[in-house]
């Protein structure tokens, strides 16, 4: 079982299994989810196991540009935000990496993918090894093969 939890320690999650796929997203949102990086760290799995244990989380959502839904759980009082599911996905989430407690699994975090690339930063280096996605997962179309729709 792997916990997360908020910075003010008031919303402690719990959940099952290990991550489905780990990814980089650099998607429009994620400077203002952050308030800090142009992008995020993120990992997959499913919702079956997920047990808040402690606290009570809030959510807010919206559109994306895919269409989906998208949910924000996170904190009332603190605003960590410590995982998002969205419509297009049901019965998975998107846990966020630095609310993870498990020092073994940020260790080794290394993501699968890059998603929305085409919002990276020129300053952020691709991580040597992922895919690379030009929009999201579903597409699954790398840079060349956007620009030749074009």
């Amino acid at each position: 079982m792997t916990q997360s939890s908020c910075l003010c320690g008031a919303n402690v999650i719990t959940y099952t299994g290990t991550p489905q796929l780990k990814f980089k997203c650099h998607c429009s949102d994620e400077g203002k989810l952050t308030g800090a990086a142009p992008f995020s760290l993120n990992f997959i799995t499913s919702t079956d196991g997920l047990q808040v244990v402690k606290g009570k989380l809030q959510t807010w959502g919206f559109v994306v540009d895919s269409g989906n839904f998208m949910t924000n759980h996170c904190c009332g009082r603190c605003g960590s935000l410590l995982y998002r599911t969205s419509s297009g996905y049901p019965g998975k989430m998107a846990v966020k990496v630095g609310c993870v407690d498990d020092d073994d699994l940020l260790s080794s975090f290394v993501p699968d993918v890059e998603i929305f690339t085409r919002n990276r930063a020129p300053w952020v280096p691709a991580v040597e090894g992922a895919v690379q996605n030009w929009t999201d997962f579903g597409t699954g179309e790398g840079r060349e093969a956007s620009e030749e729709k074009k």
